[in-house]
């Protein structure tokens, strides 16, 4: 039922969480931006279909929703705490602010066969502090040694978008996350952590 589909994702304080929308999207066939919410919360019979929809996929089919989002061994009932979570400093480009955080999961990751060690999140407001949305945002990895990756796109999971990223090696790592908003001006942010 949920292969093939594209479900939001995001790891948080040991465990994987999934977008509820994604979910509910797959389930009814339509996009929910297309289902207004009076017309859901009107339509009885079709809240009815779609919470018993939900309650079986959480009840009986949550492991292919795992198995959707590519973690089907993440899910577990054993709950691995991140390791470290860094806080990076936040900057502020033409009236955005992007802020970030480095979680060190690799205890996760390795319990699941994956390479990765850590998940990187980007959050980004206004000025005001509201969470604003992109069309599309990449990150490039310099490592240690001074070798830049290539640019690797992050995926919208709520308020923020993350990428799990393989950094092995000990030392400063520096993270060039660009973005385009709907003003059309391209902007760049770069943080730095050390990773032992």
């Amino acid at each position: 039922m949920f292969e093939g589909c594209q479900i939001r994702k995001t790891f948080h304080e040991g465990e994987w969480w999934f977008s509820i929308i994604d979910v509910v999207e797959v389930l009814v066939g339509e996009s929910v931006n297309n289902i207004t919410k009076r017309r859901i919360f009107m339509r009885k019979r079709s809240l009815v279909n779609v919470a018993l929809a939900l309650a079986l996929a959480l009840t009986v089919s949550w492991p292919l929703m795992a198995a959707a989002a590519d973690h089907t061994r993440m899910v577990e009932k054993t709950k691995v705490p991140h390791k470290k979570t860094s806080s990076l400093d936040a900057q502020t480009v033409d009236g955005i602010k992007a802020s970030a955080q480095l979680n060190d999961v690799r205890a996760a990751m390795a319990k699941a066969g994956k390479e990765e060690t850590h998940h990187l999140l980007v959050f980004f407001s206004d000025q005001a502090g509201a969470a604003i949305k992109t069309d599309g945002v990449a990150v490039k990895v310099t490592s240690p040694d001074g070798i830049e990756g290539q640019a690797l796109p992050l995926h919208g999971m709520g308020h923020h978008y993350g990428v799990d990223l393989k950094l092995a090696q000990p030392g400063t790592y520096h993270f060039a996350v660009e973005t385009t908003f709907s003003d059309g001006k391209k902007r760049q942010f770069v943080f730095s952590d050390a990773v032992k």
